[in-house]
């Protein structure tokens, strides 16, 4: 059995963070034998005799990755048992899989050719957003949304084309490092499929930005014109409305800590529960956790937030976008009735019935 006293420094990539904590800093590395049970078995014998896990440990993780050669398929688990101040160990677990390798040729020139693509596609509306940029100055480009849009999208794109050359950097090192040590040697897939899954979440936020900017075309549409203008004419109290939300939200969320944070584990952390919050306005409101930890409580808090959210705040959300909708109308029905006026005075004047006093600028400049 062999026991290493690792630091950051020699192991970049080891896991660090959990459900309930990020654990950095130095750490003791146990490798296990690949295919002798037996010997996995006698070296856990061997950590809790020798009295291993202390009063200072606060995490294990146990990691292993599987590799499917016929489909060219990494999948990466991750057991974590961690250890509370009170005397709770909680378990997780985390599964990450993915296809690292391409070994098909179709498949490798088709890649190659969409990253191609893409690169080319990137260089080229930077250069053109470049230009505009220069053209229009600081104001006027920023001053648009349309062009605060194409410069995040060009900004996003760059930054997936990062990402996807971190995760291929990372996966060849990991490659070395097995072809160099072998199974003899703790090989981390944790920081590949970091960067797999800030790539699809890079892609996915770019796919979702590309598609809001097709709200562009619809600028024709009446019924989203008005919507977009209520919206506008509204803007002002929807920003105190959303600013009072998230306070009353941040209340309830260290409301949530304080009475169930021990207990229910969706609310042990202000972050978990605030995701909590916003699952419980969608309809999952653990009612069930909440009474069994306490009766009354519980109760109280679940019929407390229920009211703010599905009642106070949604009408209060209603009742401003309805005054947003009443000025754009009233403003749109005012343009109606001034152009209307305007043409029926421009008729009246050809028809010779306007007044018969104007005079225009090269009488008066007789005149003077």
């Amino acid at each position: 059995m062999i026991i290493e006293n690792v630091n950051a420094n020699v192991y970049t990539s080891t896991v660090c963070s959990g459900q309930h904590g990020i654990y950095s800093g130095g750490g003791y590395v146990v490798p296990f034998s690949q295919d002798d049970l037996g010997a996995i078995e006698d070296a856990l014998t061997k950590l809790f005799k020798s009295d291993w896990i202390d009063q200072l440990t606060k995490c294990i993780f146990v990691e292993f990755t599987l590799y499917n050669a016929a489909s060219d398929h990494f999948t990466n688990v991750i057991i974590a048992f961690e250890f509370a101040n009170f005397g709770v160990i909680y378990p997780s677990a985390f599964i990450n899989s993915a296809n690292l390798l391409n070994q098909q040729l179709k498949e490798q020139l088709w890649l190659q050719l969409s990253e191609g693509i893409m690169v080319i596609s990137a260089l080229f509306y930077a250069f053109v957003e470049i230009q505009n940029y220069r053209k229009l100055g600081f104001k006027k480009y920023f001053g648009n949304l349309w062009r605060c849009l194409e410069a995040f999208t060009v900004i996003l794109t760059c930054a997936v084309g990062i990402v996807f050359f971190l995760r291929y950097y990372e996966f060849v090192e990991i490659l070395k490092d097995f072809q160099k040590y072998g199974h003899t040697r703790f090989l981390n897939f944790e920081a590949v499929f970091q960067m797999h899954e800030h790539l699809h979440i890079s892609l996915a936020v770019l796919g979702g930005v590309v598609i809001f900017k097709m709200l562009k075309v619809t600028a024709f549409n009446p019924l989203v014109v008005i919507t977009f203008r209520s919206f506008l004419n509204a803007h002002a109290d929807l920003y105190g409305l959303l600013l009072v939300t998230a306070i009353l939200f941040c209340a309830f969320a260290v409301t949530g800590i304080l009475l169930f944070g021990a207990i229910v584990r969706s609310y042990r952390s202000v972050t978990i529960s605030l995701f909590t919050l916003l699952f419980f306005i969608m309809g999952e409101s653990e009612y069930d956790s909440l009474v069994a930890a306490d009766v009354f409580l519980g109760r109280i808090y679940f019929l407390m937030v229920t009211v703010s959210s599905q009642y106070i705040i949604v009408n209060f959300f209603c009742s401003i976008l309805y005054e947003g909708f009443e000025l754009t109308r009233y403003m749109a029905f005012r343009r109606e009735q001034e152009t209307i006026k305007y043409m029926g005075n421009r008729i009246k004047f050809y028809l010779g019935f306007g007044p018969k006093n104007v005079k225009s600028n090269k009488s008066r400049k007789a005149d003077k």
